[in-house]
């Protein structure tokens, strides 16, 4: 017997599905309590932070820092002294990258999407990248992770103390996305 919990997000109810062989052998619905179980989008939020936090590497963008800050992603890399703000949307590390030297448009700021996978037991995060809000993405952001804390360059790693490298929506007074962005595999322009 094996039993699966289900988390209502709209209703808070807390689904418990019950399995015996060969059916269904019960279902129970409990009315959560708030604070009684951790919200099902905070569980993909840690499950991110757990996997992407750490160094990843890029042929293209090299080493590419990621932590934790603030309830968010952060991420620096040596290129370009850049650095990007993510954050979780269905399942895609969606975010803003900035990089010297003006960190502003047309061309050193813009929206960047990763789309966590496992190759071989090794993470790979696939990405694809664009100047601005619009126009086409592209792809070839892809990085490799290469370990944890141990392994942070100090030249790279500087940038977290400096938050004025980080920037965020490149056109803020744009609403906020309310549907899922495009999947990874669609066709993207070229670099």
């Amino acid at each position: 017997m094996s039993y699966y919990l289900l988390n209502h997000l709209s209703t808070g109810a807390l689904i418990v599905v019950i399995v015996g062989v060969p059916t269904v052998v019960a279902l129970v619905v409990v009315r959560v309590v708030d604070g009684m179980f951790p919200n099902l989008r905070d569980l993909e939020m840690d499950d991110v932070v757990r996997d992407v936090v750490g160094v990843w590497t890029s042929d293209a963008f090299g080493p590419t820092i990621f932590r934790a800050v603030d309830g968010e992603i952060r991420g620096v890399l040596r290129m370009a002294r850049g650095t990007v703000i993510a954050r979780l949307v269905d399942g895609v590390l969606v975010g803003t990258w900035c990089e010297a030297p003006t960190r502003r448009l047309p061309r050193d700021l813009g929206e960047v999407q990763w789309r966590m996978t496992k190759s071989a037991g090794t993470g790979e995060l696939i990405g694809r990248w664009r100047f601005g809000n619009k126009g086409a993405f592209r792809g070839g952001w892809d990085l490799i992770r290469v370990g944890g804390k141990e392994l942070e360059p100090p030249d790279v790693i500087s940038l977290f103390d400096q938050p004025s490298r980080f920037c965020r929506d490149p056109m803020r007074r744009r609403p906020a996305r309310t549907t899922a962005p495009a999947p990874l595999g669609a066709p993207v322009g070229r670099h």
